[in-house]
C-alpha cells in the first residue's frame, strides 16, 4: 500500500497480487510481432470476455486498450467504431473501470482533434450531426465532449482517493508512479488537469473568462486549499484546472511523505504564474516556492523545488547585459551552486537529475571567432572572440589552398575536413587569456590579427594547442587577404552586374579575371564537382555582367589579378527563384461570431501551423505575428504584434468601425485570414462612450474613468452590465536608447478587471490605481498608457464596447517639437512648439528652450563591424594606433558628443505662443545640433525634451557626416 493515506481512508478495493493472463498475452504479442494481426485480435477478444467474467478490471481496460490498436491495423475508419465501443463499455461498466474509461473517451476525442483539426477549422457548427459519428461533428462538439468525459472520470472524488493505484499496475507501467499519483484520483485528475491546462481546446471557446487575478492563487498549499475559487463561465477550462489542483492538494495535505503534495503545488504554482494578471506575480511565485522549500527542505524530493527556484536565476542570469550594466551578473553561478548543493543532499532524486543537466548546461563551454570576410594586405586587423566558461586560448592561423578548401568542405565530414584544415601550412600560433572570471557568462572582446600577405586563410582557435575533435570547444574562421572587392547588383532584365574595385582605394579595376561556375553532385562518384560557365574579365569601369541561362540556378566567381585572388563563397541567381519548399506556415483564425455590428469587438485567436505537403501539421511556438485587421475598402484599420504560446496559439481583439462602408471585412497575417461581415443586421439600440479624460494624473493616484451608454432615441440606458479590464503598457522617450544603450523592457499587464451597471443617467464609473511597474527605473521617464475596455450589456443582450485611453507619468506634461532629423538652413526657421498633458489636451507652460551646437570628431569612423565586447584585449593605444578609423568607445555616437558653443536661448510660453524660430538659423554652420527645452508640470516635476537634429546647406551642397561604411 501506499504511504500517502491522506485522510486516513480505508482502501475501497483489495486486489491479489501477482501475474495474471501472462500465457494469453505472450501469445497476443507473438501473433503480432508475426504479422497475424487478426489472430491476435481474436485472441485479444478472448481476454477481454474472460476478464469481464471474472471482473478484472485492469485487465478489461487493458484488452479494449489493445483492441483498438490492432483494429486500427486491419480495419478503415476503425476509430469511430472504437470510440462507439468505448462509451458503451462506459455507459454499463461499475467503479473503477467508469472513470478510467471516461478519462480515456476524453483523451480519444482530444486525439482526434488532434490529428483532424486542419479538416474542422473552417466548418461552421454543424446541427444535423450524428451522435455515433464525430466525423459529422465540428470543433465545439468534440472539445465539449472531451471535456465532459474528464470532468466525469474525476467526479466521484471519495472512492477514487481510497483506490489505490497499484491496483493498476498491469495498465500503468511507471514504478515511481505510485509516489506521485498513490491514489486512482491522482492519476485520473492529473490527466484531467494537463488537458485542461491545454489553451487549444479552449479555441471555440470566449477569450475572456476566468481570470486569475488573485494573489491567493499563489499562496501556501494550506491556504490555497480552502479558498473559494469564482468562476461565472461554468465552461472555463483555465477554471477546472485550478479547481481539479485544489482537489488534488486537499487531498494530500495531510500525507505522510509529501511527494505527491510538492508535484501538485510545482504544477499549480507553475500554472498559475504563466496565467496570472496579477502585478507581481514573479516576486508571488519565487516566495511560494521558497516556502514550499522550507517546509520539506528535509525531503528528498526538495530537489525538485531547488530546480525550479534555480530556473528563475538561470532566467535571471541569461538577461545579463555586461554593456548596459553588471545587474545578475552572478545569477548563473548562484544557479550552479543551487544545482550542487541539491545533488550534494539527495544525488539519487529525479530533482537531482534535473539539476544535474542545468548544471551541466550552464557549464558548457562555449568558442565563436569573427574577422571580416576580407582585409587589407600588409595591414593589421581584428577578429571578434565570443566565449564562455573559458580561461585561455590557443590560436593557429594556416594558409590553405582555396580550391582544396572548398573541395573539403563539399565532400569531406567535418572530422576530416578538420583533420585537413590542422595539417595545413602553420603561419603563426600563440596564446590568449581570457580574464575568466568564473561567473559562467559570456563574453566577448576584439583581438588585434597581425599583418598578412595575399592568401586565403584559416584562424584556428582552441582550448588546446594540439585540440582534437569533439573533444575542445573548437572555432574555424576561414578569411581572405585581398585587395579586391566588388559589388553587384540585378537589372530589369534579370542580368547579374559585377562592379570590381581595389579594397583600400576605391577606384575599379581593369582586367580582373572571373571564373565562373557552378556545383553539381556526380552520383556515380557521389561527391559534389564544379562546371565551369567560362571567364569574364572586367573592363575599365571594373565591370561586367552575366547573361541570364537557364541551365542552371546559381553560380559562384573566382576573381583574379595577378597574385591576388578573392571568392566569398556567395551565389548569384540568373532567373527568379524556383521555390521548391515543401514545407510552409500557415495561420488558421477563429472568431467569436461571423456577423458584427459596427463598433462591436472582435474577439479573434489563431493558431499557427507549419504543413508540408503531405497535409502533416506541427504548431509553430514562440513565432511572431502582425494581425492587421482591414475594412470593407481593403483599408488597414489597426493591427497588433502577437506571438504565439507554448501550444502554438494566440489571442488579441479589434473594434470594427462605427463609420464608414460596412460589409465583409477580414483580420490578416501573412500566414492566413479569416473573412466576417460588419453588418447594422439588428438596429443598435443604443451606444457607449467615454468622457474625455480631463487633467493630469500621478502614478499611484485613483483614476476616474466615466462612461456612458444612450439608446439613440436619447435616453439613458440604466441597469445595463458593463464589464471591463485595464490594461497597462509602457513607452519611451525615442533618446533613452542612446542614453542609456538599450530600452527597458516592460510587458502589458492588465491591472484590474471586474464589473459594475450602468445608474439612471446611463453613466458608469470605472475606477483603477496607476500601479507603475516597478521593474522600470525613473531615469527612464516612462510613459503608461492605461488601456480602460468596456462592453456594456443591456437586459436584451445587446452588447456594445467602447475604450478609453489613460496616460500617466512620472511626469505629467509632454513639450512637443516638430523640428525635424535634418534641417535646411536655408529654407523654414520656424517650427510647432507647444505643451499637452499626457492624454494630448493643451496645458499651458512656461520654460526655456536652448540649442548647441555639438563637436563633431575631426575625423571619418568606419561602420562598426559587430557590437563591441566587454573585454579589452587591445590597449586603447594600440587600438587608436592600428585601428585609426574604426570606434574604440561611442565616438561616433552623436549623443555622447559634447556641446561646442550656444546659438540659441530664449523662453516660451505656450499660453501665448505654439511655435518657436531658430533665429539666424541662415547662419548656423553645417553640422549637428541638440535642443533641450525645459519646464515643470503642474506638480512642480521638471519636464526636459531633447531633440537632435542635422543642419545641411543646399546651396553649399553640403551634408555633414561622420561615418563611413
Amino acid at each position: 500500500m501506499p504511504n500517502n493515506d491522506s485522510n486516513n481512508k480505508k482502501p475501497l478495493l483489495i486486489y491479489a497480487k501477482g501475474e495474471v493472463y501472462k500465457e494469453e498475452w505472450t501469445r497476443v504479442d507473438s501473433l503480432e510481432q508475426n504479422g497475424l494481426t487478426k489472430s491476435a485480435l481474436t485472441e485479444v477478444e478472448a481476454i477481454y470476455k474472460k476478464a469481464k467474467e471474472e471482473n478484472n478490471h485492469q485487465q478489461i481496460i487493458k484488452a479494449l486498450i489493445i483492441k483498438a490498436k490492432l483494429q486500427s491495423y486491419i480495419e478503415e475508419n476503425s476509430f469511430v467504431k472504437t470510440l462507439n465501443e468505448l462509451n458503451d463499455e462506459a455507459e454499463k461498466s461499475t467503479y473503477p473501470l467508469t472513470p478510467l474509461l471516461h478519462s480515456i473517451i476524453g483523451e480519444s476525442y482530444w486525439r482526434y482533434y488532434q490529428n483532424n483539426r486542419w479538416k474542422f477549422y473552417n466548418r461552421t457548427e454543424t446541427v444535423n450531426f450524428d451522435n455515433k459519428d464525430i466525423t459529422t461533428w465540428d470543433l465545439k462538439k468534440i472539445t465539449d465532449a472531451s471535456i465532459q468525459h474528464y470532468l466525469l472520470s474525476i467526479k466521484n472524488i471519495d472512492s477514487l482517493t481510497r483506490t489505490p493505484i497499484e491496483f493498476f499496475s498491469e495498465i500503468i507501467i511507471e514504478d515511481n508512479a505510485r509516489n506521485y499519483r498513490p491514489f486512482l484520483y491522482d492519476f485520473l485528475a492529473h490527466r484531467a488537469s494537463d488537458y485542461f491546462m491545454n489553451e487549444e481546446p479552449s479555441i471555440t471557446k470566449p477569450v475572456y473568462a476566468f481570470v486569475m487575478d488573485s494573489a491567493s492563487y499563489l499562496a501556501s498549499y494550506k491556504e490555497f486549499a480552502n479558498i473559494n475559487i469564482v468562476c461565472k463561465d461554468s465552461m472555463s477550462l483555465k477554471y477546472y484546472a485550478l479547481q481539479t489542483l485544489q482537489n488534488l492538494t486537499k487531498n494530500h495535505l495531510n500525507d505522510t511523505s509529501p511527494t505527491a503534495l510538492i508535484d501538485v503545488e510545482l504544477k499549480r504554482l507553475k500554472f498559475v504564474k504563466q496565467n496570472s494578471v496579477v502585478e507581481n506575480s514573479d516576486t508571488l511565485y519565487y516566495k511560494a516556492l521558497s516556502r514550499l522549500y522550507a517546509d520539506f527542505a528535509a525531503y528528498p524530493t526538495s530537489t525538485e523545488i531547488i530546480y525550479e527556484l534555480a530556473l528563475i536565476h538561470q532566467a535571471k542570469g541569461n538577461s545579463y547585459k555586461p554593456l548596459e550594466s553588471e545587474d545578475n551578473k552572478w545569477e548563473l553561478k548562484k544557479t550552479v551552486n543551487m544545482c550542487l548543493n541539491a545533488i550534494h543532499k539527495f544525488p539519487d532524486t529525479y530533482g537531482a537529475d534535473r539539476c544535474r543537466l542545468l548544471e551541466n548546461q550552464i557549464k558548457m563551454k562555449n568558442l565563436n571567432v569573427t574577422i571580416e570576410k576580407v582585409n587589407i594586405p600588409e595591414t593589421p586587423f581584428k577578429a571578434k572572440l565570443t566565449f564562455k566558461n573559458l580561461t585561455d586560448v590557443h590560436f593557429k592561423l594556416v594558409k590553405v589552398d582555396f580550391e582544396d578548401y572548398k573541395n573539403w568542405n563539399r565532400n569531406l565530414d567535418r572530422e576530416v575536413r578538420f583533420k585537413n584544415i590542422v595539417e595545413s601550412k602553420l603561419i603563426k600560433e600563440w596564446n590568449l587569456n581570457l580574464q575568466d572570471e568564473g561567473d559562467f557568462q559570456e563574453h566577448s572582446g576584439e583581438i588585434k590579427m597581425d599583418n598578412l600577405p595575399l592568401g586565403f586563410y584559416v584562424l584556428l582557435t582552441s582550448t588546446a594547442k594540439e585540440p582534437i575533435y569533439n573533444e575542445e570547444a573548437i572555432a574555424l574562421t576561414p578569411f581572405w587577404i585581398s585587395n579586391l572587392s566588388y559589388l553587384t547588383r540585378k537589372n530589369d532584365k534579370e542580368e547579374v552586374e559585377f562592379f570590381v574595385m581595389d579594397r583600400e582605394k576605391g577606384n575599379p579595376l581593369k582586367g580582373v579575371k572571373a571564373k565562373l561556375y557552378f556545383e553539381k553532385y556526380n552520383y556515380t562518384f557521389r561527391k559534389y564537382e564544379w562546371i565551369s560557365l567560362g571567364t569574364k574579365i572586367t573592363d575599365e569601369n571594373g565591370f561586367f555582367k552575366v547573361m541570364p541561362g537557364m541551365e542552371y540556378r546559381n553560380f559562384y566567381a573566382d576573381f583574379s589579378l595577378n597574385d591576388d585572388m578573392l571568392n566569398t563563397e556567395d551565389s548569384y541567381y540568373q532567373y527568379k527563384y524556383y521555390d521548391n519548399t515543401r514545407t510552409y506556415v500557415r495561420t488558421i483564425f477563429f472568431t467569436d461570431r461571423a456577423i458584427y455590428r459596427p463598433g462591436q469587438t472582435v474577439y479573434f485567436k489563431g493558431i499557427v501551423l507549419q504543413t508540408d505537403n503531405e497535409n502533416n501539421n506541427s504548431i509553430k511556438t514562440n513565432f511572431q505575428s502582425t494581425v492587421t485587421f482591414y475594412d470593407a475598402n481593403n483599408q488597414k484599420v489597426a493591427s497588433l504584434k502577437l506571438v504565439t504560446n507554448e501550444y502554438g496559439t494566440f489571442n488579441g481583439s479589434f473594434v470594427t468601425p462605427n463609420n464608414g462602408l460596412n460589409g465583409q471585412m477580414y483580420i490578416s497575417d501573412t500566414h492566413g485570414s479569416n473573412y466576417f461581415s460588419v453588418e447594422e443586421y439588428k438596429r443598435p439600440k443604443f451606444e457607449v462612450t467615454f468622457l474625455p479624460i480631463k487633467g493630469s494624473y500621478k502614478l499611484e493616484e485613483v483614476v476616474n474613468v466615466v462612461g456612458n451608454a444612450k439608446t439613440y432615441s436619447g435616453a439613458a440606458l440604466d441597469e445595463g452590465e458593463v464589464k471591463y479590464r485595464v490594461v497597462r503598457n509602457a513607452s519611451f522617450p525615442y533618446w533613452c536608447y542612446y542614453f542609456w544603450g538599450y530600452w527597458p523592457q516592460s510587458a502589458e499587464m492588465e491591472i484590474k478587471n471586474g464589473t459594475t451597471t450602468t445608474d439612471d443617467n446611463g453613466d458608469f464609473k470605472i475606477d483603477f490605481i496607476a500601479k507603475p511597474d516597478h521593474s522600470i527605473n525613473k531615469k527612464f521617464s516612462p510613459t503608461y498608457s492605461y488601456t480602460v475596455y468596456a462592453d456594456v450589456v443591456d437586459i436584451n443582450g445587446e452588447t456594445h464596447s467602447s475604450t478609453a485611453y489613460v496616460y500617466v507619468g512620472y511626469k505629467a506634461l509632454n513639450i512637443n517639437i516638430s523640428i525635424p532629423d535634418i534641417v535646411n538652413k536655408n529654407s523654414v526657421d520656424t517650427f510647432d512648439f507647444y505643451t499637452t498633458n499626457l492624454n494630448g489636451e493643451p496645458e499651458p507652460a512656461q520654460g526655456n528652450v536652448k540649442v548647441w551646437a555639438l563637436k563633431m570628431p575631426n575625423k571619418y569612423y568606419r561602420t562598426a563591424l559587430w557590437t563591441k565586447g566587454d573585454k579589452k584585449f587591445i590597449t586603447k593605444e594600440d587600438y587608436l594606433k592600428d585601428f585609426p578609423i574604426d570606434v574604440y568607445e561611442e565616438e561616433n555616437n552623436k549623443y555622447k558628443w559634447e556641446k561646442s558653443s550656444k546659438v540659441y536661448d530664449h523662453d516660451f510660453n505656450t499660453a501665448t505662443k505654439k511655435s518657436i524660430r531658430l533665429l539666424h538659423l541662415q547662419e548656423f554652420t553645417p553640422g549637428y545640433y541638440v535642443l533641450e527645452a525645459i519646464t515643470k508640470d503642474k506638480f512642480g516635476q521638471e519636464v526636459k525634451e531633447v531633440k537632435y537634429f542635422t543642419v545641411f546647406d543646399d546651396i553649399e551642397k553640403y551634408i555633414p557626416v561622420n561615418e563611413i561604411g
